[in-house]
């Protein structure tokens, strides 16, 4: 801090008002450390500022570091329903807010599900020690789609048409999971042998053809056999296609009622919102002879 002093500086926010209603539940909150008189402090230019977050009823649910760079930080928090009281300290600065997090009257959703062909035990590709059961799926999808949603507000908000955005699932059936397990009738065996496009139109008919099939609902499903199975003999892939021609099972389309993607980077996703930063800077090279390469030549 060097010879700053607490008391004149300020913690400000740049994006959410206090007692703001939003209807997403995985705000970005962004703002800055500053002066008393409005300037930018440079001693107080890095460090980590701590997140308190705490019910309607005063009850702490969570505290969480993220860090201050050029005295500027960015900060996600997970929303319970109603009143949030969010307390944001920085070297014994506090800045205190309400966030009141009610998703809109509709009927309109979007809906989370990870499909298990017939056959197939829903493990997803992913290398040893890394959990890769159903439920860990679930909730690496169910983060994703909570993550989306909020960027969708968030760029919406910085393109001044308003924080608007679309109703997950569980933001509307609060009883329900946040990702939905289907059971698909179609064989494993025969999912790994279609294309894209093949896929694509299968599961979106079974989809609409179960008791999930809706006009008011929007399916946002990963596949659980996705593979990446380049032969033994195999060189690893030099390029886009390459890599392709080694998958089973993959696909990423979207369009009408449907967007699917193949599961076989799942494995490099978040699971809880501590890990979103971790994640998001890994810098671990992929293994391109057992895992798929789906990072643009990254």
């Amino acid at each position: 801090m060097g010879s700053c002093h607490t008391d004149n500086h300020t913690i400000t926010i740049f994006n959410i008002e206090d007692e703001e209603v939003l209807c997403y539940s995985l705000p970005l909150i962004k703002g800055q450390i500053f002066t008393k008189n409005g300037n930018r402090c440079f001693n107080c230019s890095s460090g980590v500022i701590i997140l308190h977050h705490y019910n309607g009823n005063g009850s702490l649910i969570s505290t969480t570091e993220w860090p201050v760079v050029n005295s500027e930080f960015k900060c996600i928090v997970s929303l319970g329903l109603n009143r949030n009281m969010l307390i944001l300290e920085y070297f014994g600065m506090q800045h205190k807010f309400n966030v009141i997090y009610q998703p809109r009257r509709t009927m309109l959703r979007v809906t989370p599900v990870y499909i298990i062909c017939q056959g197939h035990d829903g493990l997803f590709q992913a290398p040893t020690g890394v959990d890769n059961t159903v439920p860990s799926a679930c909730e690496r999808i169910s983060l994703a789609a909570r993550l989306v949603q909020s960027l969708t507000a968030e760029k919406l908000y910085e393109a001044k048409v308003g924080r608007k955005a679309f109703q997950l699932e569980h933001d509307l059936n609060r009883s329900g999971p946040d990702c939905i397990v289907f059971r698909s009738q179609l064989p494993v065996d025969k999912a790994k042998k279609m294309n894209p496009k093949e896929l694509w139109e299968y599961f979106g008919r079974e989809l609409m053809m179960s008791p999930l099939g809706s006009k008011d609902r929007k399916f946002l499903a990963f596949i659980s056999c996705t593979r990446y199975a380049l032969p033994q003999n195999k060189l690893p892939p030099k390029t886009h296609d390459e890599m392709l021609a080694a998958m089973e099972a993959h696909v990423a389309l979207g369009g009408g009622g449907l967007a699917i993607f193949g599961s076989a980077c799942l494995y490099t996703w978040p699971r809880q919102e501590e890990e979103i930063i971790p994640r998001f800077l890994d810098v671990t090279k992929v293994d391109t002879q057992n895992f798929m390469d789906d990072s643009c030549y990254r």
